[in-house]
């Protein structure tokens, strides 16, 4: 579908990230909001109601928040990726209860590749996804997203507080326990999109392409080699693939 005056709403375990689609050839404006958060939308977007909301959730609780938030603004009920609308991506046989969150970056990155392609999300979980030279969703796996395993290093040691993820590139050896812990965090999230990749290379015979999305792709960008393609709208291109 052409982006015309239309909302996607990607609805993530800790948050919202919303993009309104404009006139062709006009730039998408992004907008954030944690599920907690106040409930009025950009201004700008209030007096432009879309003529269609389409939007993916891996929390039916945080879904139902921002339908109700969406209807209340526009009168408008959001189509749902996997319900009144349909999967944008053709899925392998033997491939199930996949996040449609996963569907939809997968089905963006194949739109913008059209080629085989690795597609990973750094959000709350990194997922890193595979997707054939047909275009076809052949699985990949889920990690803990690097906050989590922040949190998580926190949380099972008295002795760990959460480091600063940002804060400084990883070193090694490091030094202080914050850079050990910022290392290690990294590292394992690059070493795990490294790894897949070389897996990736073999099943599909040749290079795949990198895709990288999500809240932390800036994190991890830096340290992977070669040619990567980092874009924040790949869940969301992947909604406006979807035909209705």
């Amino acid at each position: 579908m052409t982006p015309g005056l239309l909302l996607t709403l990607d609805v993530g375990n800790t948050g919202l990230h919303a993009v309104y689609w404009g006139e062709a050839g006009t730039e998408p404006l992004e907008w954030r909001r944690g599920h907690d958060g106040h409930a009025d939308w950009p201004d700008e977007w209030a007096a432009a109601a879309p003529a269609q909301i389409r939007a993916v959730g891996v929390s039916p609780a945080a879904e139902a928040l921002w339908a109700r938030r969406a209807e209340g603004a526009w009168g408008i009920e959001p189509m749902w990726l996997g319900a009144s609308l349909p999967c944008p991506i053709e899925v392998a046989e033997g491939v199930e209860g996949v996040g449609m969150d996963r569907l939809a970056a997968a089905a963006g990155a194949w739109q913008a590749h059209r080629g085989p392609v690795l597609v990973v999300d750094a959000g709350t979980a990194l997922t890193v996804d595979l997707v054939d030279a047909e275009g076809v969703f052949q699985g990949g796996a889920i990690l803990p997203g690097l906050q989590m395993a922040n949190r998580s290093l926190a949380a099972g040691a008295d002795a760990l507080e959460r480091t600063d993820l940002a804060a400084e590139p990883p070193v090694w050896p490091a030094r202080t326990t914050g850079e050990a812990m910022r290392t290690g965090v990294l590292t394992q999230a690059v070493a795990a999109v490294q790894e897949f990749h070389d897996r990736a290379r073999f099943l599909a015979g040749s290079d795949p392409g990198l895709w990288l999305t999500g809240g932390d792709a800036d994190l991890v960008l830096p340290h992977l080699g070669g040619e990567v393609h980092s874009d924040p709208l790949l869940v969301h291109r992947g909604l406006l693939a979807a035909e209705v």
